[in-house]
């Protein structure tokens, strides 16, 4: 089922977020806790794909957290969703896959924001990353891994 979001030029994956929110929106319908459960699971940490056209991200994130209410499970903190403005790099013909470096700094937030800074450091220290047409500068995302690595 399509949702009702506007679609811009880098939102979160139209297929995914359609799955998790039918998932959502099945288990609201059937009543089982069991299927409450496991929904709520599965909406607090989605871990959404962004994609050169997919849905507006804000309003994805307040149909989970409105579904998440639904369910009765607690709002999660809100994820990191960073972007080309907030990581900073440089978009390139051949560079690593936007949405793989996206997710491991978002893992890598996530990590840090619980005081795992083990969890950071494996992530970090084991990333690696497809070699895609328009994708973030190599250079950039190496001097980053290793600038945070050095911190930790």
């Amino acid at each position: 089922m399509t949702q009702p979001f506007t679609v811009v030029f880098r939102g979160y994956d139209r297929p995914q977020v359609d799955q998790l929110l039918a998932l959502a929106d099945q288990a609201l319908a059937s009543g089982s806790e069991t299927a409450h459960v496991t929904a709520r699971s599965t909406l607090s940490d989605p871990m959404l794909r962004v994609t050169l056209r997919g849905y507006e991200r804000p309003a994805v994130e307040q149909a989970i957290s409105e579904r998440l209410t639904r369910l009765g499970g607690p709002l999660p903190a809100p994820a990191p969703t960073p972007d080309d403005a907030s990581l900073g790099f440089t978009t390139v013909l051949r560079g690593y896959s936007l949405p793989e470096v996206e997710q491991l700094f978002a893992r890598v937030e996530r990590a840090l924001a619980a005081g795992d800074t083990a969890a950071a450091r494996q992530a970090l220290s084991t990333a690696e990353f497809a070699i895609v047409l328009r994708g973030y500068d190599r250079g950039e995302v190496d001097e980053e891994v290793q600038r945070r690595l050095k911190e930790l």
